[in-house]
């Protein structure tokens, strides 16, 4: 279930989210944990966390299914994880995040 998190400069609300992810590379994927979830972006728990400015591919995994969205590190938190905004959000993703933000408000 979401929580909303209040936060004063947030341009779209974030919610206390948790769920399994992997960061795409062309290395291959690397696993993390999706948290504070809101349309525009995330934070990713991973112990590997990219330099601000990179850009990256996220595959978030909810309930059975999976989206894949693309994202750019807005800061990053050494060892512990980073904060991502969605830059590439496809329709079916986008209803997919919206639909469980819904859901969780009811």
């Amino acid at each position: 279930m979401l929580q909303r998190i209040v936060t004063e400069s947030r341009k779209s609300p974030r919610y206390s989210f948790r769920c399994p992810a992997q960061m795409k590379e062309p290395a291959g994927e690397n696993e993390c944990v999706l948290r504070n979830l809101s349309l525009l972006g995330c934070y990713v728990e991973t112990h590997d966390p990219r330099p601000i400015g990179s850009t990256i591919d996220l595959i978030i995994w909810i309930g059975e299914g999976k989206i894949r969205v693309g994202g750019k590190v807005r800061f990053a938190d050494l060892g512990s994880g980073m904060g991502v905004e969605f830059t590439h959000l496809g329709p079916a993703a986008l209803f997919c995040l919206k639909t469980l933000i819904h859901e969780s408000l009811l």
